[in-house]
């Protein structure tokens, strides 16, 4: 018999965030501190468990979470940090969002090796923003990524680290990978 679907089952999820206002400093005029924690765990397997790339079923052969086989619990946060600085110019207010996410502790039930939910799996990005007279927004951003490799130091079988290779936790071939981006967004 073939199987033709996937695995489902039933999970738990549980978040919780904060959004805090930091008062006027020397640096900033304001600034804002948003937090996140997130909270994932496996309940149970109910549709083809043998498909299933978790630790302890037959779909993750190495039965270990550094190679990207999902754990029962799951535990991910996030932090944007962002100072602004009010009329720079004329109509010009500007910040520099920070922020950073990742996994700290196993990986995601919810579709794992692929989305990047991954215990040592982490996002960063730090850019410039301009709000020009409140009817356009101009980023200037730097993203990075840093993926838990698990002792990967050559190509895999396709020849490359590409990023879903199953010899490390999270994304790791994008851990050389970072990108800037320019974008221009307003509202008319």
């Amino acid at each position: 018999m073939t199987q033709t679907q996937g695995t489902k089952g039933d999970v738990l999820n549980v978040i919780t965030n904060a959004i805090v206002p930091l008062s006027r400093s020397p640096i900033w005029d304001t600034d804002t501190l948003t937090a996140e924690i997130g909270y994932t765990h496996l309940l149970s397997v109910t549709q083809n468990p043998v498909l299933f790339n978790g630790v302890g079923y037959p779909g993750c052969p190495s039965n270990n979470k550094w190679n990207g086989c999902s754990t029962r619990d799951y535990v991910n946060f996030g932090v944007v940090f962002q100072p602004q600085w009010l009329q720079v110019f004329p109509g010009v207010d500007l910040s520099m969002p920070a922020s950073v996410t990742g996994g700290l502790y196993g990986t995601n039930p919810i579709n794992p090796g692929s989305s990047g939910s991954a215990q040592g799996f982490f996002i960063y990005s730090i850019g410039v923003q301009a709000l020009i007279r409140q009817r356009a927004t101009v980023t200037l951003a730097y993203t990075g990524y840093l993926a838990h490799m698990n002792g990967v130091t050559q190509a895999g079988q396709s020849g490359n680290l590409n990023a879903y290779n199953s010899a490390g936790n999270g994304l790791y071939g994008l851990n050389d990978r970072p990108w800037v981006s320019l974008t221009l967004q307003s509202s008319f």
